[in-house]
């Protein structure tokens, strides 16, 4: 298996490329998070995450809607 670090500074991965996976996986696991804790569906939390450099946007948007949509009572 070869550096990731290498194959950054040689050139052979572009470095937009490694911020994209980074980001899917910091959004994946807040969004996650915050479904879990609040009760809502992990399919739709997951699916927010997947599309690059949008999925901040949608991460932020969730947390706000976890914070400021009330549960609606059963």
């Amino acid at each position: 298996m070869y550096d990731i670090l290498a194959m950054l500074r040689s050139g052979e991965i572009h470095p937009m490329h490694a911020v994209a996976v980074f980001t899917i996986l910091v959004s994946m696991s807040i969004n996650v998070i915050v479904s879990k804790v609040k009760g809502y569906k992990v399919r739709y939390a997951i699916a927010a995450a997947l599309p690059p450099y949008l999925n901040i946007w949608f991460s932020v948007g969730y947390i706000l809607m976890a914070i400021f949509k009330k549960k609606q009572s059963q």
